[in-house]
């Protein structure tokens, strides 16, 4: 009997697969616990019924009864997510399924069982669904991190996310100063950045940071839109040294733990945000938008 209760109509082969592999992995942890618990709550509750020797007072009967709901919640919460995860993998797509890691399988249900909001429930299938397509894409200390976080924070993680680039893959938010108004637009501020700062998911520094081209010109990527950047040495300011080939990114970074999350929040770009950054790019180096 699988603990997963999922319709497999429609899903795909891989799809199918995740659902197994879940089921096979908690098992371990569900059946003789929570599963085992419910049963044995419920054989109880049916004792109070038919057996009128039995008595148990009031107190007993409703710990029993809240057993039984709190375990049958949990697990519509573990349904809810495993499904929402098995309909976003692609059968075209390659995937990890079969090298998912049994212990990180447990400790993600261990950690979200308890979610029942439909949007973070949504979040935290992206993150099966992630890890399924690609095995090391979220850490425990990721897992652990989400299991904290609160719907207004994943919202705002989202909104970081309208500032992010690419450049080689990694991730990087462009934000220039707390004052502009493209980043006032979108939902960001000192105090929003400052808390995404204490909760762990941005570094913020004092001064730019800056990226090191490998020659005088890179790019960088912004939601499918590719830059390049030609670096004007002549406009670079001599009080202020920098490495060679390198270009400011702002005063952002992403943590590690920022880098695992801001792939899967759901976040859109902004068109007065990405010209507003052009021009601040445009102030010391040549860019170029390539046709797309």
């Amino acid at each position: 009997m699988s603990l997963i209760n999922v319709d497999f109509s429609g899903l795909s082969e891989p799809a199918t697969k995740l659902v197994e592999k879940i089921s096979d992995a908690i098992g371990v942890l569900y059946e003789p616990t929570k599963m085992k618990n419910i049963a044995k709550a419920q054989s109880e509750v049916k004792k109070i019924e038919f057996q009128s020797s039995i008595e148990l007072s009031d107190l007993e009967e409703r710990a029993l009864r809240r057993t039984i709901n709190s375990q049958a919640r949990k697990q519509r919460n573990i349904d809810s997510i495993t499904i929402k995860a098995a309909k976003e993998i692609d059968e075209q797509e390659q995937n990890d399924i079969e090298l998912l890691d049994e212990d990180w399988i447990n400790h993600f249900f261990n950690q979200c069982e308890d979610i029942s909001d439909d949007m973070m429930q949504g979040l935290w299938s992206r993150v099966l669904t992630g890890e399924a397509k690609k095995n090391g894409s979220f850490s425990k200390r990721t897992l652990n991190f989400l299991s904290t976080l609160d719907k207004r924070d994943a919202e705002l993680i989202t909104t970081l996310g309208t500032t992010v680039w690419n450049q080689h893959n990694l991730p990087l938010p462009i934000v220039f100063s707390y004052e502009d108004d493209s980043i006032q637009k979108i939902g960001l501020n000192y105090d929003s950045l400052r808390h995404l700062e204490s909760i762990g998911v941005i570094t913020i520094g004092n001064m730019s940071y800056s990226v090191q081209f490998e020659k005088d010109f890179g790019y960088f990527i912004y939601y499918g839109r590719t830059i390049v950047i030609k670096i004007n040495t002549s406009n670079k300011n001599p009080f202020l040294p920098k490495k060679p080939n390198s270009v400011d990114i702002g005063m952002v970074l992403l943590t590690n733990i920022g880098r695992e999350l801001i792939r899967i929040c759901g976040s859109k770009p902004d068109e007065d945000y990405f010209y507003s950054t052009l021009q601040e790019f445009m102030e010391e180096n040549e860019v170029f938008t390539p046709l797309q």
